[in-house]
């Protein structure tokens, strides 16, 4: 079976060509990164004029949305196909796709949602003043991309931070599905820093569905314009809310290698 190794800022991917539903069992094999390929997720897609996409996590879990990744599908479809646009299909709904003349794809993510059964939550909160119990109570927002984010307010983040409490919001009881956490410092309107926590996976390079959240958050607290870069390990992403409320997420897509599954 042919593969496709890509990233979007770093934030890697194997994408294979599948109808099936895969094994969880395979799909750890594939993306460890000392016995298999490497990746932070696998992507499957479907051989339709719209196709259907699916995501896995790095512990074989499934994933209901990946922005990077969805990104990196549409561009490799985008050449193989000689197309400028294209539309696909992910868990999450409906996604079009543009191709930019600097190589950079552009893609539709959807209307964040803040209410709590959207996320969803183990009860109902005021989402814009959650606070976990943390030593340093920051300020959290829970948002949803059609998968859940928690975005989380603080002063420097850091990997190290990251690594220190992703972990525990990720499992925290507020959170049965569990979550992607993100440590975002505003820098100014147009410029937010962000360190990602991705569920089932752990810190990556970026995190598009990531990156959206965080841009909605800061948007939904009046600290950005409607436009914004967001500034991950792995490079920056441009964020774009529109009248309709959809979010555009702007980005490379960088195909690396292809290769034969034995």
């Amino acid at each position: 079976m042919l593969f496709h190794k890509m990233h979007g800022l770093g934030n890697d991917f194997i994408i294979l060509k599948s109808e099936e539903s895969l094994d969880p069992n395979y799909v750890i094999h594939l993306c460890d990164r000392h016995k298999g390929i490497g990746a932070d997720q696998l992507i499957t897609y479907t051989d339709d004029l719209e196709p259907k996409v699916k995501f896995y996590n790095q512990d074989g879990t499934v994933a209901e949305q990946c922005g990077n990744g969805i990104r990196c599908v549409a561009s490799l479809l985008m050449n193989q196909r000689k197309l400028s646009t294209i539309k696909l299909y992910s868990p999450a709904g409906v996604h079009q796709a543009w191709m930019l003349e600097d190589g950079r794809v552009c893609i539709e993510m959807g209307r964040p949602k803040f209410e709590w059964e959207d996320q969803p939550l183990s009860q109902q909160l005021d989402l814009l003043d959650v606070f976990m119990d943390m030593s340093h109570k920051p300020v959290m927002l829970a948002v949803s991309m059609g998968n859940p984010h928690a975005v989380i307010f603080v002063q420097h983040p850091t990997v190290e931070m990251a690594e220190r409490y992703g972990p525990y919001v990720e499992h925290h009881r507020l959170f049965p599905y569990r979550t992607n956490v993100h440590f975002v410092e505003v820098i100014d309107k147009k410029q937010i820093n962000m360190i990602p926590w991705e569920r089932g996976t752990g810190i990556t390079q970026a995190c598009g569905s990531g990156a959206c959240a965080v841009h909605a958050a800061a948007l939904k607290k009046g600290l950005i314009d409607p436009i914004s870069d967001i500034i991950m390990p792995g490079g920056s992403a441009v964020l774009q809310t529109r009248d309709d409320g959809v979010i555009l997420l702007t980005g490379p897509a960088t195909y690396v290698f292809e290769g034969k599954l034995a």
